[in-house]
């Protein structure tokens, strides 16, 4: 059993309700990103309502809004790409621990292409995408009425999960078609197990050996 203690009126400091008004990012990605590097990427080639100060505690970056706006759309942004590497974003919450805080799922958006003229429509790939994640909204163009090129969509999907490249469609008539998944943003990714972060030289999935041979 373990011990109690109470809080009091002095251990919350002025400078800790920048807490409020702060996101948090952390970089899915095997290389480690200074303070100074993501600070001047945000100085330098985001557009904002008013100044995004950046620290970095351990392996997260806090980016601190002095505009309500701007911490508004980095976390309806969800994720945006720094030299390859994705960088996810999460509302900071002040009243719980750092460890509660989920960079487990990120909204990411999806192109659907391949699919067949007549079957090339949002409710269809609805279906294929709710496999993978849960789908937040289309965007105009997908929505609208007419024919289309593409079905674009914004996804949330399980980050630690392998990307899926697509699916097949099998349809009542004629031969099964692939379709592909395209996933905007994502860069680094690993061609032998699918994941976000690294590529395939510096993947540590350990795949079995055929029976009857060896490592080397």
């Amino acid at each position: 059993m373990g011990i109690q203690i109470e809080t009091e009126e002095e251990d919350i400091l002025q400078e800790d309700y920048d807490l409020y008004r702060t996101v948090l990012g952390k970089a899915k990605d095997l290389r480690d990103f200074t303070q100074t590097q993501i600070s001047n990427w945000v100085s330098n080639h985001w557009t904002s309502h008013d100044e995004i100060q950046v620290r970095k505690v351990g392996k997260l970056f806090y980016f601190i809004c002095l505009d309500n706006r701007d911490r508004a759309n980095l976390i309806c942004l969800g994720s945006a790409n720094f030299q390859g590497a994705l960088i996810l974003f999460t509302k900071c919450s002040p009243h719980i621990s750092l460890r509660a805080h989920n960079f487990s799922r990120v909204p990411l958006w999806i192109k659907v292409e391949g699919l067949p003229l007549l079957y090339n429509k949002t409710n269809i790939a609805r279906r294929a995408l709710n496999r993978i994640g849960d789908v937040l909204h289309f965007d105009n163009a997908s929505s609208s009425t007419g024919f289309k090129d593409i079905i674009r969509a914004k996804v949330l999907i399980p980050i630690n999960n392998p990307l899926v490249p697509g699916f097949y469609l099998n349809r009542q008539e004629g031969p099964r078609e692939w379709v592909d998944f395209r996933y905007e943003g994502v860069f680094v990714f690993c061609s032998k197990c699918g994941r976000i972060g690294h590529r395939r030289p510096r993947c540590r999935l350990q795949w079995p050996l055929p029976r009857g041979t060896s490592k080397w």
